[in-house]
């Protein structure tokens, strides 16, 4: 009888560890196996009170998105470029099969959401603001369903 609770105590101790790195290792292959593309950013009033520390932004997309497709699905194909540039948008289900760098999301208030419109901003800078005349770029991997991770933000040169 000694020996199960031992086992017990392992299979409780080691399954946090090894879903943690499970876990860890996969967002690790999404990055490393996934498209960097950079776009423009407009931003707005950082204080986000009931999300803590991010500061809302806007992606300037080249064009407009959204127009009569609210609340659906909804998918941007990309060229990459510097900045990345738009080539097709509408509903997923009408993605051309040629797009294959694509981020998926959805309307709402006639505004593209993909996630990647929120980036945490430590203590230290929580001043940081992005006005009309800065120049602002945030660097997204996108993965091979349309995903995308905000890895980075840039405003005027300096990297938060």
């Amino acid at each position: 009888m000694t020996g199960h609770p031992r086992k017990l105590v392992l299979a409780v101790v080691l399954l946090p560890v090894v879903y943690f790195a499970y876990w860890v290792g996969t967002l690790y292959y999404q990055e490393a196996s996934g498209h960097k593309v950079h776009f423009r950013v407009q931003g707005y009033d950082p204080r986000n009170l009931l999300s803590g520390h991010y500061l809302a932004f806007r992606v300037a997309y080249d064009q407009p998105l959204c127009k009569n497709s609210e609340n659906a699905e909804y998918c941007v194909c990309l060229q990459d470029a510097d900045i990345a540039r738009v080539e097709w948008h509408g509903p997923c289900e009408q993605r051309p099969d040629t797009c294959q760098l694509f981020l998926h999301g959805a309307c709402r208030n006639s505004q593209f959401l993909a996630g990647i419109e929120r980036y945490y901003l430590p203590e230290t800078k929580q001043g940081l603001t992005i006005g009309q005349d800065d120049q602002a770029f945030i660097t997204v991997v996108i993965d091979s369903m349309g995903r995308g991770w905000l890895q980075s933000l840039t405003v005027n040169g300096l990297a938060y």
